[in-house]
């Protein structure tokens, strides 16, 4: 039905194929494809099959807005600029700042008279970025399409992964230095929650469920550890990382079972039936917390 309306309503436009304009009316914009042949769009908004035509833009012969339809994304404008600074890094090396984006974006929002900073349409979006080209300060065409945006959120997401980490690494590192003040507790920390420590001499390793490991820890000194140095600070990380935490619930779940030399699924702990001291089973209450 767009297509048809545009074909009928937009002078011009007849001679434009189907692919094309169910192209453009897909991406919220036709002002690329007939802008040269058309001399002007009525001025103020008109609403027609879902579509409204904006005012012509300062200086160019005006172009389409599209209404949100149902199910369709909409984005709050801290969205935009947040999308429009991290492309502008990524693709063109540019640091641009939140507020000159924000700005000139609220300009284009203006033109398409969207109010709603917090409910904008995808095509409003794309016709905004796309539209940064011509700002003085921007002067950077910045495409947004499905593609992108998933590279964005994806982004996003990994970002507020690794600060969600550094933040939980912060607080597990602050009980550390105040309840693993010697190398022992280190070790009894780590086998109470299923890790497994190796003991040779004076030296300890420690493996966690996934591979990861401390190859070495001096132990049994009293000088042997310090939780404040380098190497510390480094032992307390690969803890980390075995998914060792404070509350033995919030630690990984399988633990280290002497007796079978693996590591074991609470739910296998529970099932195994051995009566060896060294079964996990009996030799520790730490795996009924994790069922």
């Amino acid at each position: 039905l767009k297509v048809v309306w545009l074909r009928s309503k937009l002078p011009g436009c007849a001679g434009l194929s189907t692919a094309m304009l169910g192209s453009a009316s897909r991406f919220g914009t036709v002002r690329s494809l007939f802008c040269a042949r058309v001399p002007a769009l009525v001025p103020g908004p008109r609403c027609a099959e879902g579509g409204q035509i904006c005012r012509p833009h300062q200086g160019y012969l005006g172009y389409l807005r599209w209404s949100s339809s149902k199910g369709e994304d909409s984005f709050s404008l801290e969205d935009v600029v947040a999308y429009g600074t991290w492309w502008c890094k990524t693709n063109m090396g540019q640091n641009i700042k939140e507020d000159v984006l924000r700005s000139a974006l609220r300009k284009q929002l203006d033109v398409l008279e969207e109010a709603d900073e917090e409910n904008i349409a995808f095509g409003n979006v794309k016709i905004c970025l796309e539209e940064m080209e011509h700002d003085e300060e921007i002067k950077t065409c910045i495409p947004f399409d499905e593609g992108s945006l998933q590279d964005f959120r994806e982004n996003q997401a990994d970002t507020e992964g690794e600060e969600d980490g550094q933040a939980e690494f912060e607080a597990f590192a602050e009980f550390a230095e105040a309840n693993l003040m010697t190398s022992k507790e280190v070790l009894a920390f780590a086998e109470k929650r299923g890790a497994r420590v190796e003991v040779v001499n004076s030296a300890a390793k420690i493996t966690g469920h996934n591979g990861v490991q401390v190859d070495r820890i001096q132990c049994f000194h009293s000088k042997a550890w310090n939780p404040r140095s380098g190497d510390g600070k480094r032992v307390l990380q690969k803890i980390f990382e075995m998914g060792l935490r404070e509350d033995i619930a919030d630690s990984a779940p399988p633990e280290y079972c002497k007796w079978c030399k693996k590591f074991q699924s609470p739910e296998e702990i529970q099932s195994c039936t051995s009566n060896q001291r060294d079964c996990r089973r009996l030799e520790s209450d730490s795996w009924k917390m994790k069922l």
